[in-house]
């Protein structure tokens, strides 16, 4: 029997879920709508799943921060234990900045990010990096959530803050504030550093400093 012209094909079933596919629409989401716009109900809409199939591969949203979290940080280049620890830490920061920058929507969210496996790996890895360099466990723990603390903070602030205002413009309202014509030493630096993120590498620059003077 021949169909009609006029009927469409029935619409397939959607793909099978999985906790990877569930990550990956969630992070789509996230860059779309941002982390407010992040419900397990839109979720479910935007897999075109019930929700509570959706729950039987997440626990609840906690449990998916983190598994987004953990997938900003695969496939990171892997640390060589016996190698050397400064450009392997330093290749570390500026690939982790990297993934961030590429999701400033989520950055809310790592923040504030519970444990996960990917970050327990990376952490174990670095830290039996820097003890291979000659660190002490607890010296080498400090060290890299230092770095680790860097990037994050630096990634959240490049992310928020404003375009660059006119430098004349603060330096006038700075010097009313301070009911003055005489500017203090170095306020250009200052509204340089307030009007942009700053420097990330000379910032990593004086982290990597400190941790070859605790070497030494």
């Amino acid at each position: 029997m021949s169909m009609s012209t006029g009927s469409k094909p029935r619409r397939g079933r959607p793909p099978r879920l999985s906790r990877e596919r569930i990550v990956e629409a969630a992070l789509a989401l996230v860059d779309r709508a941002g982390i407010d716009g992040l419900t397990m109900r839109a979720l479910a809409r935007e897999l075109d799943a019930d929700p509570m199939a959706v729950y039987r591969h997440v626990r609840d949203k906690d449990d998916l921060l983190g598994a987004m979290c953990d997938q900003l940080l695969v496939e990171l280049p892997p640390i060589d234990p016996d190698g050397d620890w400064e450009p392997q830490v330093r290749r570390l920061a500026r690939e982790i900045r990297e993934r961030f920058a590429a999701r400033p929507a989520l950055l809310p969210a790592l923040a504030s990010a519970p444990v996960t496996p990917m970050s327990l790996v990376l952490a174990s890895d670095a830290v039996t990096l820097l003890v291979r360099a000659g660190m002490s466990p607890h010296e080498a723990a400090g060290g890299f959530g230092a770095v680790f603390s860097y990037v994050l903070g630096f990634a959240v602030v490049e992310a928020a803050i404003p375009p660059p205002a006119d430098h004349d413009a603060l330096r006038a309202s700075a010097l009313r504030h301070l009911e003055t014509d005489d500017p203090p030493p170095h306020l250009d630096a200052a509204i340089e550093l307030m009007n942009s993120p700053g420097d990330f590498d000379l910032g990593l620059d004086l982290l990597l400093a400190g941790l070859r003077a605790r070497l030494r």
